[in-house]
Order: structure tokens, then sequence, then C-alpha cells
């Protein structure tokens, strides 16, 4: 009987969409796209909008033919929206086993020895039944005895309908590993997880071209010819975990925000109030990841597509006297090192922020002579926009909300339905 856990990934369908149908039923059946930001390009698609064609990744304006021909629908991105609705899929998945959240629509989850559950896969078919009930975003579920393994299936559990949506790519599942062997063959090597598009292209090069053939290649020629951490795909793809399935993921090495604007700014002011925004929004992921930075570095660009007009981009990176994660210090600095990069007489388009050199709050190390500053206030300032809706209280230098001609375009943007009181859904009884 098989003793150790075997890994499996969870990962909602065509996530963003699959939000957006929620609480618009209108949209089931339907082909929709979600959009990025100011409703650029397509960044989330539904099946019926795969079997048209449409590519990840599809400028709107090339697809946006498809309403008129086929009724595709096109909604914009709502990301406090679906930030919500991630993590209460997470917690019912977590409620099955320890779980590693991977991004905002897939976690890793370890699946235990056979017992009165059933099978892998018949366990893993009442998680989706679970979160499906109760959240009502369908999920698909791959598993195999590695990480690797795991994506791997994922990708199978996609792409048969046999699988209905659970795929175990475990030996005991497959009988083989022949049988697992002549899944992988199907899969290019650039699709495999951990793969990179350089890589794939040297691989290739080298008569690589399926996830099967690097299976098969030789751990150490692939370190080094390539990577250790190449090497460890290799291990993984045959059976060899590389991760600790107890471990949980180091903090992340740097938080980044930025967007392009929705429409072109010139003013220092108006500058100062995206950057407060962004440095906002970053201060409290650092807050939830209970970390620190050490370093902040602000960028400002103009439209490198609008070759009619002047270009000018530039960066600063700021070093704090000691690890911060305080909104209102950390805005100083963003704002003081703006009125050293910024230059009147441009149409700015883009501005964004990145925390860098993170510290995990329980293991910095102090500075005797500037001791910590963090306000007391964050905090509460978090639980209050956690209670009330984000935004509830927010930083003057922000700006009012109302007239930020920076803020991104989202013409298409659903309500805020489990996040903003003021946009609860509505039944009328007659």
């Amino acid at each position: 009987m098989r003793s150790a856990p075997l890994w499996a990934i969870a990962d909602g369908d065509n996530f963003y969409v699959s939000c957006s149908r929620l609480f618009n039923p209108k949209l089931i059946g339907r082909p929709v796209v979600c959009l990025s930001s100011n409703d650029g390009v397509a960044i989330s698609r539904s099946a019926e909008s795969k079997q048209l064609g449409i590519a990840m990744g599809a400028p709107w304006h090339q697809i946006k033919h498809f309403e008129k021909s086929h009724g595709l629908i096109a909604v914009s991105s709502n990301f406090a929206l679906f930030a919500d609705i991630s993590d209460r899929m997470m917690n019912v998945i977590a409620e099955f086993g320890k779980t590693i959240i991977y991004s905002i629509d897939e976690s890793f989850l370890f699946i235990p020895s056979r017992g009165a559950g059933g099978t892998p896969t018949q366990f893993c078919q009442e998680i989706r039944k679970r979160v499906f009930q109760n959240v009502g975003i369908p999920i698909g579920v791959g598993i195999g005895e590695t990480a690797t393994l795991a994506k791997a299936a994922q990708q199978f559990a996609k792409k048969r309908p046999e699988c209905n949506r659970v795929c175990d790519l475990s030996v005991a599942a497959q009988g083989s590993s022949a049988a697992v062997e002549a899944l992988m063959d199907t899969i290019e090597v650039g699709d495999t997880w951990g793969v990179g598009r350089q890589h794939s292209a040297r691989l290739k090069q080298y008569g690589i071209h399926t996830m099967l053939d690097l299976r098969r290649a030789s751990p150490s020629w692939v370190r080094k010819q390539f990577s250790v951490v190449l090497e460890k795909t290799v291990l993984e793809l045959n059976g060899i975990s590389c991760i600790n399935p107890g471990e949980v993921p180091a903090n992340p090495q740097q938080v980044i925000c930025s967007r392009a604007f929705g429409s072109p700014i010139m003013t220092e002011q108006e500058l100062g109030e995206a950057l407060s925004e962004y440095v906002s929004l970053a201060a409290v992921r650092l807050r939830a990841k209970r970390v620190k930075t050490n370093m902040l570095h602000i960028f400002i660009t103009t439209s490198r597509f609008r070759t009619d007009e002047k270009q000018y981009s530039a960066g600063l990176s700021i070093s704090m006297s000691t690890p911060t994660s305080d909104t209102m210090t950390l805005i100083g600095a963003a704002l003081a090192g703006l009125r050293k990069i910024y230059k009147p007489g441009y149409r700015y388009s883009k501005a964004g922020v990145m925390l860098l050199d993170l510290q995990d709050e329980g293991q910095l190390q102090h500075n005797l002579f500037s001791p910590a500053v963090d306000s007391e206030l964050m905090p509460t300032i978090d639980a209050i926009n956690d209670r009330w809706g984000k935004g509830a209280l927010r930083v003057a230098s922000c700006g009012n909300a109302d007239e930020q001609r920076w803020r991104m375009k989202q013409n298409r943007i659903s309500p805020n339905f489990t996040t903003d009181f003021n946009e609860l859904p509505v039944a009328w009884a007659r």
C-alpha cells in the first residue's frame, strides 16, 4: 500500500471568466473573454471563446469583430472580486488537508493514503464537488508522485474529457510507467512545468521535443548543459520528488504594483497620486505576508507605442534606513524619489513601484541608530478596509478617486458583488 502522500494541484477553470459568470448567468454557455488592464488583451477565455480560435493575449481590437459574428462578450477584469472568490475557493480546498497556494487560481495539496476516502481520484472528485457547491467555481485536479507530475496531470485533466477534470498520473493509477510515458509523449517540452522559453528552444536543438524526451534525458547532462533547476525537473518527471511536501514556499523576493494609465498624464501631482496608490496596495501585500522591505524602486515612462511623441522613462531605487511595511513611510520615500526623476512636458502612460530585498518580520536585522518606525495605525487601517471594503480609508496623497484620470479603463467591469456592500446583487420579487 502506498505510504507517501501524492501531490495534487487544483485550479479553477478559466478562472476570471468563471468568476464573472457567478453573478451573471447570462454569460454561461456564451463565448466570453476577460480583458486585461485598460481592456487591452484577453487574459481569460471561456471554452466557447477558445473554440473560436481566440488566443491568450489576443488584443481586443483584433477579436472585437466576434461580437457581431459570434456573440462574443468581453468583460473587464475585476481583481477585487477575483481575489475574494480565490480566497473562498482556497479555504474550501484547505478543508481537505495541507495546501500550498501557488497562484490566484491554483493550489497544491497532498492526497492521503488510500483509506475511507476511497481512491485519490475519488478524493479529488469530492473536492471538485465541494468547491462548486460552496463557491460556484468549476475546478480540475492533477495528481502525481511529484509536483511536476501533478502539473503534467493537470494538463491531461483539461485536454481529456474521459478524465472528468481529474487525472491521476501516478503509476499506481495508470497501471505501468509505459502508460504514463505514452501520455508524456503528447506534451511539447516547452509546456513542461519548469521549462522556460529559452530552455525549450535549446532542448529542441538537442533533439528533446517532448516531455517524454526530457524525462529520458540524463539528469547530470541536463545539469551540465542547462541548470540544477532543470535537472530537478528531470528527476521529478521520473518520480523523484525534489520538493519536501512539508515545506512552505519561501517569501517572495519582491512585490510589484504597476499599471498603464487610462489616459496619459503630464503633471507631477497626478504621477504622485498614482504612485501613492500603488505603494498603498503593495504595502498591504507586505503586511499580509508578514515581511518588510529594505528597498523601494519607482519608475515612470511614456508610451513606446506613441512614436510621434517625445519619449522618456526613468527609475530610482531608494534604500530604507530600516526594513518597513509602513504605508506612510514608503509613500514619503516614493514622492521624494519622484521629485528627482520627474520631467515636465512629457505624456506619461505608466508608473509602478517595486518593493525589494524583503525580510521576514521575525528575522529582521535591526539598526541600532535607526529604530523601527512602523506606525501601529497600519493594522487598524487594514482591518477597517477588510471590513468595509478596499479604499474605505486611504492616504490623502492618493487623491480623489472620482478625479483620477490616470485610473485604468474598465468600461465593462462587473460590480464588486462580494466585497462592496453597496454593490450586493438585488433580487426583486413581484
